[in-house]
C-alpha cells in the first residue's frame, strides 16, 4: 500500500493557461434591436402585406407626379415649328404634359376622399374582426398581453400607419398642380376633394376611421361584415359632414341698396363662396330672393306696399378656409375619442 502511494503522482495545482484571446472576433454583440415589441411587431408582422401595400401606393402617385413634372420640366419653353408655328410637339408638347398632371390631381384628390372608408374597412375586418372571429387573439393574450394592449397594438399601428400614408398622399396630388396655375392653391376651394386635402380633415377622418373600424370589430366579431359596415359608414360620414361643415362657422353678410337690378345677388370677391342670397324691402326687411313670386304666383310681381330697394348676400371669404378646416377637424377628432372609448369599454365588458 506505501508502495503504491509513493508512485501515485501528486495532482498538478499550477493553473492552466487560457488562449489569447482573438482580435476578430468581436466581444459584447448587442442583441437585435427593433422599433416594435410585443403585440405591435406581432400585428406588423401579420399584416405586412397591407403594410406594403400602402407604402407602394405611396410610392406609386410620387412617381407619376414626379414624371410628370418632368415631362413638363423638359418641354416647357419648346419653340413650336411648322409653317404657321402651330407644331408643338404632339403628345409630347407642353400642353399635354400641364394636362397629365391637372388631370391625375383632380383624379387623385376624389380618390382621396375613399381613404378614411378603406382603412375602416381593413380595421374593422383583417384587423380585428377576423381575428377574433377565428380565436387568433388568444394567442396573444394567453402571451403575457393584455386585451386592453391587444387593443391599444391595433390602434396606434393602424393610425401611425394610415395618418402619414394620406398626408403624404395629399403633398403628392398637391404637387401635381402645373406650375403657374392659379394656386393660392385651388380655384374652387368649397369642392369635395380640394377642401379635404388642402388641410387637417382628411387626417382627422382618417383617425375617426381607425377607431369605427376598431369598435365595428369588436362589437360584430366577424371579419366580412365588419369590413362591409364600417366601410359603408366610412364611407358616408364625410359626406355627410360635407353637407354640414359651412354651418359650423358664421357668414358673412353682404348689402347693396339703391340698385339698379334686383333679380342678381351683389357682387363680392371671385374668392369668395356665396351660401344664400335675397332681396332687401323698403323697410329694410330681408326677404328670399323668390318672396315676391312666392306672394303672389306671378315672377317679378311683388304684393302690393311691398317695394325692393337692394339686395343681400350670405358668404364665406376664403379667409374661413382655416376655421372651418380646425372646427371640423376638431369635431371629427372627439368624435373619434368617444369611439375610442366605446371600443376599451365594449372589450372589458367582453373579456370580463
Amino acid at each position: 500500500m506505501s508502495a503504491r502511494r509513493a508512485r501515485t503522482a501528486p495532482p498538478d495545482t499550477r493553473p492552466v493557461a487560457s488562449a489569447p484571446p482573438r482580435e476578430d472576433i468581436p466581444r459584447d454583440l448587442p442583441a437585435p434591436a427593433t422599433w416594435l415589441r410585443g403585440p405591435y411587431w406581432a400585428t406588423a408582422r401579420t399584416h405586412r402585406t397591407a403594410l406594403r401595400a400602402v407604402l407602394a401606393l405611396v410610392l406609386l402617385a410620387a412617381l407619376l407626379v414626379l414624371l410628370g413634372q418632368l415631362w413638363l420640366a423638359l418641354r416647357r419653353d419648346q419653340p413650336c415649328g411648322g409653317e404657321l408655328g402651330l407644331d408643338c410637339g404632339g403628345f409630347w408638347a407642353q400642353a399635354s404634359a400641364e394636362q397629365f398632371l391637372d388631370r391625375l390631381g383632380r383624379l387623385g384628390r376624389p380618390a382621396l376622399l375613399l381613404w378614411p372608408a378603406a382603412v375602416a374597412a381593413f380595421v374593422a375586418g383583417p384587423l380585428t374582426g377576423r381575428e377574433l372571429e377565428h380565436g387568433l387573439h388568444r394567442l396573444d393574450w394567453t402571451q403575457s398581453v393584455t386585451p386592453a394592449r391587444w387593443l391599444t397594438a391595433k390602434l396606434v399601428l393602424a393610425a401611425a400607419v394610415a395618418v402619414p400614408a394620406a398626408a403624404l398622399l395629399c403633398g403628392v396630388f398637391a404637387l401635381a398642380e402645373p406650375p403657374g396655375a392659379d394656386n393660392a392653391g385651388w380655384a374652387d376651394w368649397t369642392a369635395r376633394g380640394e377642401f379635404e386635402t388642402h388641410g387637417a380633415v382628411l387626417g382627422a377622418y382618417t383617425v375617426l376611421a381607425v377607431a369605427l373600424g376598431a369598435l365595428t370589430g369588436l362589437v360584430l366579431r366577424r371579419g366580412y361584415l365588419a369590413l362591409a359596415l364600417a366601410g359603408g359608414i366610412g364611407a358616408a360620414l364625410p359626406q355627410l359632414a360635407a353637407s354640414l361643415r359651412w354651418e359650423l362657422w358664421p357668414v358673412r353678410t353682404l348689402t347693396a341698396t339703391q340698385v339698379d337690378r334686383t333679380d342678381i345677388p351683389p357682387m363680392m370677391d371671385a374668392d369668395s363662396v356665396r351660401m344664400d342670397w335675397g332681396r332687401i324691402t323698403a323697410t329694410g326687411r330681408q326677404v328670399p330672393a323668390d318672396y315676391c313670386t312666392q306672394q303672389t304666383g306671378l315672377p317679378g310681381k311683388c304684393p302690393p306696399g311691398v317695394r325692393i330697394t337692394g339686395v343681400w348676400a350670405e358668404y364665406h371669404p376664403r379667409a374661413h378656409f382655416w376655421y372651418v378646416q380646425l372646427t371640423e377637424s376638431l369635431l371629427v377628432l372627439a368624435l373619434a375619442a368617444v369611439l375610442v372609448w366605446a371600443a376599451y369599454r365594449v372589450l372589458r365588458h367582453r373579456t370580463g
